[in-house]
């Protein structure tokens, strides 16, 4: 899970006190056989962590068995490396031993197998519920480097472990090799397995800290496809044929020189640095590349070389990040196999280490996220040397290589170091040609050379490379943008050219006003064949002599910075509205835009229904004064009736006689008020109803329509209330007849639908109060006990001849007028009318009017 330069420090305290933790490392090769003598080895150990070759920790491992059978109550994990680390030597073909033994601390391990890298979070989660327990402050993780996503892993162990809980790790290596990692616990070792060790206990203290020296080069490209931590393609081009391009001789070694240009996964398109996925496979069959972590579709990444002095104070940060020194502890440090595969040797400054280190060295791969806790610091997969000092005095020293793997006398000769060690033995002449320092520096010499012309011939192939992409995204990008130009004019000329309107641009030049545009269905509409006529011509050009003062006029003022509108018709008879607007360009009118639309159909429209209005109007005007007539025709031999009618009851008739007569004078009564009611609702139709406002007692008016309905309240035995509140004006300015009509018909409603209960009516101030010549809105409410409406049948209340119930009318009479014209007279008086009713209960008319206050009594005969 890492790479880079990782110091992983462990050291125990106890309430600010360091107690013990025993700690030894040692080693074992082939050659000398173990660096400690057996007799020197530790009594007893918690924990032994090996690192090394692969074939040293193959399950058949003696020197692996030896170590159990010397410490068989002992956690014993490890790992197959890419080199071991040890005191400050890098080996190879060795194994890298640390044995402890914790005075305050506990530590428990686990393991798993996974058949393939989609299994990594679950076997994380896994681990982290066998290791959860009370007391878990930290836990180290070994997993096959292979066969692991690091960053499902990462994200496994978070799940799964308590808050607080910090892990570190590494993955399996070997070598450069990429074919079979090995991770171990007890007897139990092999490939594809995850060992997870829990450290117990409050004396632990813990710290941590990763670091590297990669640089970022070449454009930034998008993930077109991917599958977790499988890349397929970049910028929709295969991604291993990509990635072969730019390492140029280099890709002939991978994927193992692969590890020396991982990918920098960025958080977005402008940014300029991201967490590190370093490659781990290759496919050439599906041209992909797999990393040590995800590489999420639709994320940028770009592709990341080692760089020089980043690799120094890489180590140095790392080191630093790392924590405490002091104390009774051990440091494990974590490198990635890129760092060896770039065979360049620097020096960190000083960072005292005084405590037994071991660490898997260069390990196969890792992830900006692999790490699974990284509260402290962001993890990046990077190359670093491993540097430390073994005391303050001695200075800094690099990790040497154990054993030299090359002839230093020959291997870096050129013509350059010939030609070096010419002019040193030529002005140096005392110094001998054989001494070793000589040889060694000729050899430093020749390595420089060798990597400086190595990297040059990469930096040259990356810039052709890069030249090359670059030039043909120019390329693409001019001609897509040509493309995407030409289909835009295209859209937008075919858009102007269907609207069913016209778009004309004018511009004004010294000849006049010059038509630059023309689109539009309505151009053929007007009889041009194509705008090519319309095009470039003047104003004079084009219309005829009765328009072209007006549309000059309509020009200049839009010209001027007006919006213009036009209503103009052709010779034709064809009539267009014109809307013009002034094309600004820094405030400055560079042209107007017309558009125009046909609106002959919409005019003949107008007309007509102008016309049909004036139709419309003349027919009511008749129906009005037809029905003026005929009720005044009707009524004059109607009052005979009722005239008569009277006279007969004061004469001498028989009881049947007398019902005769009150059936004829019931008839012709109903019959005037029918009358009446037709009348009335024609008038205000019409308009021709008008109001006379005069000085009306209040308490006046509503005795008197009370008095009107008694009779026939008295005749149901219904006692009718009147109440007005205090605070109502006695005298009010408004159409007494109007008032009292309205009044009449609601209360003569509420006693003709009512038969057992009361009728009450009640006045008061809609509004606040108000002096004699202010105005105020009253309020009336007259409230029965009878019927009630069903409330599905409300909105007939108030519509010309309609019953809330067909029924009524056979059975309580009535045409379905008065509420109607209750309604409208209302509102002629500034008012509204509703109704709160509820079926068997009752209802409740409530309607107001606006008036005027008046100090003055009305006169004689009024209200």
């Amino acid at each position: 899970m890492l790479s880079g330069f990782w110091p992983f420090t462990l050291y125990t305290g106890d309430d600010g006190k360091l107690t013990s933790m025993k700690t030894t490392a040692f080693g074992w090769t082939a050659a000398s056989g173990w660096t400690l003598p057996a007799a020197d080895w530790p009594v007893s150990a918690g924990l032994v962590l090996y690192f090394g070759a692969t074939a040293l920790v193959e399950p058949d491992s003696a020197p692996l068995a030896e170590l159990r059978a010397r410490f068989p109550g002992a956690v014993c994990a490890g790992c197959s490396t890419a080199g071991e680390i040890l005191g400050a030597s890098v080996r190879d073909g060795s194994l890298a031993v640390l044995c402890i033994q914790f005075s305050h601390t506990a530590v428990r391990a686990a393991s798993v197998t996974v058949g393939s890298a989609a299994e990594s979070f679950a076997a994380a989660t896994e681990l982290g519920r066998r290791l959860a327990a009370p007391g878990l402050r930290h836990v180290f993780v070994l997993s096959d480097g292979l066969a692991v996503n690091g960053t499902t892993l990462t994200h496994g162990f978070r799940s799964a472990l308590p808050a607080g809980v910090s892990v570190t790790g590494g993955l399996a290596g070997d070598g450069a090799a990429f074919r079979r990692t090995l991770v171990g616990l007890g007897a139990d070792v092999g490939p594809n397995r995850i060992v997870a060790v829990g450290f117990y206990g409050d004396a632990l203290r813990v710290a941590y800290g990763s670091a590297g020296g990669w640089d970022a080069f070449g454009p930034r490209r998008l993930v077109t496809k991917s599958a977790g931590n499988v890349l397929f393609e970049l910028d929709g081009q295969p991604a291993l044929a990509l990635y072969k391009r730019y390492l140029g001789f280099r890709a002939a070694g991978l994927p193992a020189t692969g590890l020396l240009f991982p990918l920098s996964l960025l958080p977005g398109r402008e940014a300029d640095t991201g967490l590190v996925r370093t490659i781990l496979a290759v496919d050439e069959d599906r041209n992909s590349l797999t990393f040590a972590g995800d590489i999420p579709e639709g994320s940028y990444v770009r592709l990341m070389k080692a760089g020089g002095d980043a690799l120094v104070g890489g180590a140095h940060g790392a080191a630093l990040a790392a924590g405490p020194t002091d104390g009774p502890g051990f440091a494990l440090l974590v490198s990635c196999v890129g760092r060896r595969s770039d065979g360049r040797a620097r020096l960190c400054p000083p960072r005292e280490l005084r405590r037994p280190q071991a660490g898997p060295g260069p390990a196969h791969r890792g992830g900006g996220r692999d790490r699974p806790h990284a509260a402290r610091t962001r993890h990046h997969s990077r190359r670093v040397l491993l540097l430390r000092r073994d005391l303050p005095e001695r200075g800094a020293a690099r990790l040497r290589p154990a054993q030299p793997d090359h002839d230093t006398d020959g291997l870096y000769r050129g013509p350059a170091v010939n030609l070096l060690d010419r002019q040193l033995r030529k002005h140096l002449p005392h110094i001998d040609p054989t001494d070793p320092a000589w040889r060694d520096f000729l050899a430093a010499v020749g390595s420089a050379y060798t990597e400086l012309e190595q990297e040059r011939d990469f930096l040259a192939h990356t810039l052709e490379v890069t030249s090359d992409e670059l030039t043909a995204a120019n390329e693409k990008l001019r001609r897509d943008a040509e493309q995407r130009l030409a289909s835009v004019s295209r859209y937008y000329e075919q858009t102007l050219e269907l609207q069913q309107g016209m778009i004309l641009c004018v511009e004004r030049a010294p000849a006049g006003f010059r038509y630059t545009l023309c689109r539009g269905q309505l151009l053929q509409r007007l009889g041009f064949a194509s705008p090519a006529e319309i095009e470039g011509r003047y104003v004079e050009d084009v219309a005829g002599p009765d328009q072209i003062l007006l549309l000059n006029a309509a020009f200049n003022r839009t010209w001027n910075g007006e919006h213009v509108s036009l209503d103009f018709s052709t010779a034709a008879g064809i009539e267009l509205f014109v809307l013009m607007r002034p094309r600004l360009e820094n405030g400055v009118v560079r042209e107007i835009v017309a558009a125009c639309v046909e609106v002959t159909a919409l005019k003949d429209a107008e007309r007509e229904l102008r016309t049909a209005k004036e139709r419309a109007e003349a027919a009511d005007r008749a129906k009005s004064d037809f029905l003026a007539v005929m009720t005044h025709e009707i009524r004059t031999p109607l009052n005979a009736v009722l005239g008569f009618s009277e006279v007969l009851r004061d004469s001498p008739l028989s009881p049947e006689q007398r019902k005769w007569l009150a059936a004829v004078s019931a008839g012709g009564e109903s019959l005037l008020a029918l009358i009446e009611d037709i009348l009335d609702y024609s008038r205000i139709e019409s308009g021709r109803l008008q109001l006379q406002a005069e000085p009306v007692a209040l308490a006046s008016l509503l005795s008197a329509v009370v008095a009107q309905a008694s009779p026939r309240a008295a005749a149901k035995n219904l006692p009718i209330v009147t109440e007005c509140a205090p605070d109502v004006p006695d005298y009010i300015l408004t159409d007494s007849t109007r008032l009292r009509q309205i009044l009449r018909n609601l209360v003569g409603n509420a006693v003709k639908f009512t038969t057992q209960g009361s009728v009450r009516v009640a006045v008061a101030l809609a509004s606040p109060p108000a002096r004699p010549g202010e105005s105020c809105l009253l309020r009336f409410t007259v409230t029965d006990t009878g019927i009630g409406i069903a409330a599905d049948r409300r909105d007939r209340l108030f519509k010309a001849f309609s019953q809330v119930d067909s029924s009524s009318t056979r059975q309580y009479g009535g045409t379905g007028l008065g509420l109607a014209i209750c309604q409208r007279l209302t509102h002629l008086l500034g008012g509204e009318i509703g109704v709160e009713t509820e079926r068997g209960v009752g209802s409740a008319f409530t309607f107001t009017i606006r008036t005027t206050v008046v100090a003055s009594p009305p006169a004689r005969g009024s209200g």
